[in-house]
């Protein structure tokens, strides 16, 4: 009798090992856009900030400058990358393949951590050659890119997921770039924010990106522990790729 039973379905494990290399493949064009933006980006704001007459540790300002060449990377580019896969009906088509969902979007928020290494390579030479940050701490920074590149990345994904279109996605990505630059401390001390703004600041993942960078670096004033910015960044990558596990739809509406 023949086997109706059809061919097994992968394990989440199998089906996001053959997925990551498809994400991957997009960096062949996607790559210098990326390169450019994340490692452009905070560098200008950086040496805007560092020429404006403040009394701001240099080495202060290069842990904001990580954190914003990952919300560039991570964050911004996955807002669009969803948002340009829920036009073109991408989801339709991984709907019919037999991998969980999962798997789907583990490989998307770990291809784009991948694809900011390039800036966060650039930013912590930027940081070792011309900011002072001795060798030791831009190696005990290394071990903390992972975490703090797939918080942004799950918030990246979580928000992406909800929007319909690439135009969409794209203002929702520069909305989160710009709450990430004004609204959070990446290179201005807390201090110097408005009563107002201060709680707000607590409410964005950046602020604890960089301030974990900063402990790494021994440049303060850090504005927790360095245990409370690993809990938060853990908690919020967990949080963050559930949600968009359970809201993202497969097929377009």
């Amino acid at each position: 009798m023949a086997d109706t039973t059809g061919p097994a379905r992968p394990s989440a494990l199998s089906a996001y090992l053959r997925l990551l290399p498809v994400v991957l493949a997009e960096f062949r064009t996607t790559g210098p856009f990326y390169v450019f933006f994340s490692v452009l980006l905070p560098a200008g704001i950086l040496f805007f900030v560092n020429t404006s007459g403040g009394d701001v540790d240099l080495r202060y300002l290069a842990g904001g400058a990580l954190a914003a060449s990952l919300a560039m990377g991570p964050a911004v580019m996955l807002c669009a990358r969803l948002g340009l896969a829920r036009e073109h009906h991408e989801f339709d088509y991984w709907a019919t393949l037999p991998v969980p969902k999962v798997s789907l979007v583990l490989a998307l928020c770990t291809g784009h951590l991948l694809f900011s290494l390039p800036g966060v390579a650039a930013m912590l030479a930027l940081g070792w050659f011309l900011l002072g940050i001795p060798g030791t701490g831009v190696l005990a920074a290394l071990p903390l890119v992972p975490l703090a590149a797939l918080t942004l990345a799950g918030l990246g994904a979580f928000l992406g997921s909800r929007a319909p279109n690439s135009i969409v996605g794209n203002l929702i990505g520069n909305l989160v770039l710009a709450v990430a630059l004004f609204l959070s401390p990446l290179m201005t001390r807390l201090d110097a924010y408005p009563a107002l703004l201060k709680p707000v600041a607590y409410a964005i993942p950046t602020t604890y990106v960089a301030d974990a960078f900063r402990h790494v670096f021994h440049a303060g004033p850090v504005l927790v522990p360095f245990w409370v910015d690993l809990a938060v960044m853990g908690g919020l990558t967990a949080a963050l790729l559930v949600l968009t596990h359970r809201l993202l739809d497969w097929r377009g509406r």
